[in-house]
């Protein structure tokens, strides 16, 4: 889960929650972020489960491989298309990239731009055109072990990011230049030598389901520049995403996915509860 959208992925003293609970017999669940440990901790039996916040997936893994007593559950990222998967049977993937897109490729999504009486069909299609191009250019970098950036701490705001000008492809009316934009905008943002024509035969042949390669910051991104700049409905991204979380949370739509089933059936063979039916 990547940082706008969201939360802070500060680093936190994870062991000292342990220690402090010393008479604790349960599951320690480790998460990525606060948003997730915010979404997760709704289903978890509390007289079972304590969630803590790790501080990026790295962690996680580092805390919970070899122990019994934690389960881990990180974002998949593109580990099922980098032989990346993680070997530990108490790790968890989330069904889609990060939980942001699991719910933003739900209905909540859905149901929130219709609340909003935004008279636009296709605004999540559109969205994901270019956020998978995006997903494309990021999958062939890792590949091809290409030197690009995609995001790196700003000069001027403490704990914050900066990102390339992916709303430079997009003109006023929302018309998408296409992804060799998108291209030009990263190499920019890496001050890379690279051209254009060096990466788009590799992209091009980089054809996945649409969804597949988006994640949920570059989404939010894009999503904010359509809703303030073409709509004028939304000024922050945030709101939005609040709005379709707090969606996603009341239907109770976690409960339909993977990683959900997958968790309570890790729950059920070791004899405790660790998420509610």
């Amino acid at each position: 889960m990547e940082n706008s959208l969201i939360a802070s992925r500060k680093p936190v003293a994870w062991n000292n929650s342990e220690k402090m609970d010393s008479s604790f017999m349960g599951i320690y669940i480790y998460v990525e972020g606060e948003k997730d440990q915010n979404i997760w901790k709704k289903y978890t039996n509390k007289r079972n489960v304590r969630i803590n916040v790790a501080g990026g997936w790295e962690k996680v893994v580092e805390i919970v491989c070899g122990c019994s007593n934690k389960i881990g559950i990180i974002d998949k990222d593109f580990r099922d298309l980098t032989s990346k998967m993680p070997k530990d049977g108490n790790i968890f993937l989330t069904d889609e990239h990060d939980i942001e897109m699991m719910m933003f490729l739900s209905n909540s999504f859905s149901d929130v731009i219709l609340a909003l009486r935004i008279a636009d069909s296709d605004l999540r299609a559109n969205i994901l055109t270019i956020t998978d191009d995006i997903g494309r250019v990021k999958l062939s970098t890792i590949l091809q072990n290409w030197n690009l950036t995609f995001k790196r701490q700003s000069k001027k705001k403490k704990d914050d990011f900066e990102y390339p000008k992916y709303e430079d492809a997009l003109d006023k009316n929302g018309k998408y230049a296409g992804i060799k934009k998108i291209i030009e905008r990263i190499l920019v943002f890496s001050k890379s030598r690279m051209k254009v024509d060096d990466i788009i035969p590799t992209v091009e042949n980089c054809n996945y389901p649409l969804g597949k390669l988006s994640n949920g910051h570059d989404f939010a991104l894009i999503m904010q520049f359509y809703l303030k700049t073409i709509h004028k409905k939304i000024k922050n991204a945030t709101d939005l995403e609040e709005m379709i979380t707090a969606a996603y949370l009341s239907a109770d739509l976690l409960k339909n996915t993977n990683v959900y089933k997958n968790v309570m059936n890790y729950g059920l063979l070791n004899g405790i509860e660790i998420l509610i039916n």
